[in-house]
């Protein structure tokens, strides 16, 4: 379930709760499971926490006509808990914001942290759970370059798809710079 509240002209708050499907294939596992943690290899992977349900909620600000600053909490809860560590719960918080600064120039910037739990106390793992990344963009007519810097902690693990490196998608304890370039030649194209 999802709602989405709009709290004045300049913000607006989503709230959502879910259940993942506990669907099972053919051999028994789970089709398409979140799994949080270390990778899952083939053989199964009792480091990783399998997610039953999500909750969360979004709020996010107008910043004048050329910005936006929005904060979220996701709480990822699990019917088992992970041997490393040994926790049931996930919870995922962050701030991003993106700002125009003319009609050629953009900012972007982000921090978030993720915190393993057992119930509701906090669980260590790694010596960092934090994401930071800043970015640059440039458009004239067709054009566009984004430049971008990201540190993510060697302990950050919420689940989605913030990095990728060849087939990996979601490496931490990584220091990472990128440029990329995009040129339209036409609306259609």
């Amino acid at each position: 379930a999802s709602l989405k509240f709009g709290l004045g002209a300049n913000t607006d708050l989503g709230i959502f709760l879910g259940q993942v499907s506990n669907m099972t294939g053919t051999n028994g596992n789970n089709i398409q499971p979140i799994l949080i943690g270390e990778p899952q290899s083939a053989l199964g992977n009792t480091a990783s926490l399998g997610v039953a349900r999500a909750m969360g909620a979004t709020l996010g600000f107008k910043l004048g006509e050329n910005g936006n600053l929005k904060a979220s909490f996701v709480d990822f809860d699990s019917n088992t808990n992970a041997n490393t560590p040994a926790a049931n719960r996930l919870e995922v918080y962050g701030v991003d914001a993106d700002f125009k600064i003319n009609g050629n120039f953009g900012i972007t910037a982000g921090t978030g942290r993720s915190q393993f739990k057992n119930g509701t106390s906090t669980v260590a793992f790694g010596n960092k759970n934090t994401r930071t990344n800043v970015g640059l963009n440039f458009t004239a007519g067709g054009l566009g370059i984004d430049a971008s810097y990201a540190e993510i902690g060697n302990a950050y693990v919420a689940p989605g798809a913030w990095s990728k490196a060849a087939s990996y998608w979601n490496l931490n304890d990584i220091k990472q710079t990128s440029v990329k370039a995009s040129y339209n030649i036409n609306d259609k194209f």
